[in-house]
């Protein structure tokens, strides 16, 4: 008699919840598809036009302009290709910290139980600063791909040189620290091996020559830090440093770009 009773309101109970169960599932599946729905849908806000007739707009999260589809793509978008530090190498042109830098010395350096590191001094193309950074073994660095233009030097004023593609005759220009020292002793007309952008015309960074020639107007009375050797001013208004005594004024020198030294007579 209690089984003839039992069984049966058992199976109803467990049959219920079934129902119950499939039930909220397929509202949930039905309320997901209609958010979804909701999302990729036109905006139903309408405009009244003066001649009566509405033009509808379409939401602006459908086609992918806004919401957190645009901010997830935007997060993971690179503009350059990422190495890893330890394949990075000297004269390499990176982009740490939204800036673009030269990678000028890298040191790798072991510690005793702590992780390898890598100590990269860099040099910041846009005012020629130097700054030194600790990068970790494995750390994702963007590198910042190059192609190598010829291009003839017209002028530069305070902040911009520019220049010229002696085959297409179009003009770029580029901050005047990417030439350094040598954007005072640079002559119009002169050709430039520089490194532009892939697929675009700025210009990073360019390869000056070492050393320049140029003439000293005067000599300074006061020594530099040797005994032996004297400071002058060069044609441009420059300072030269290290020079011997026996250089006269309106010799043609030699000096070295980077420090502005003389080196020899000419």
């Amino acid at each position: 008699f209690f089984f003839f009773f039992a069984s049966p309101r058992q199976n109803w109970k467990s049959k219920r919840r079934q129902q119950v169960f499939i039930r909220r599932r397929s509202s949930k599946i039905d309320e997901e598809r209609i958010r979804k729905n909701k999302r990729n849908s036109c905006c139903t806000t309408s405009v009244a036009m003066a001649s009566g007739s509405c033009v509808f707009f379409p939401r602006l999260s459908s086609l992918g302009l806004f919401g957190p589809g645009m901010r997830k793509r935007a997060a993971f978008q690179r503009r350059w290709r990422q190495i890893k530090s330890q394949e990075v190498v000297v004269g390499s042109i990176i982009e740490y910290k939204a800036q673009r830098m030269k990678v000028e010395k890298l040191v790798n350096t072991m510690q005793g139980r702590g992780s390898n590191f890598i100590s990269a001094e860099l040099r910041v193309l846009s005012n020629n600063k130097k700054q030194n950074i600790r990068l970790r073994v494995g750390e994702k660095i963007e590198l910042v791909e190059l192609s190598r233009k010829l291009l003839q030097y017209l002028y530069h004023d305070e902040k911009e040189a520019h220049f010229m593609d002696p085959e297409s005759f179009d003009q770029s220009s580029c901050s005047v620290e990417v030439l350094g020292n040598y954007q005072y002793y640079i002559q119009p007309g002169e050709e430039l091996e520089v490194r532009i952008t892939e697929g675009g015309d700025d210009i990073v960074s360019a390869d000056t020559p070492t050393f320049a020639v140029t003439t000293i107007e005067s000599m300074s009375k006061s020594p530099g830090r040797d005994p032996g050797k004297l400071a002058g001013i060069a044609e441009n208004g420059r300072e030269i440093k290290g020079i011997a005594k026996h250089v006269e004024a309106g010799t043609k020198i030699e000096i070295k770009v980077e420090n502005e030294e003389y080196v020899t007579r000419v």
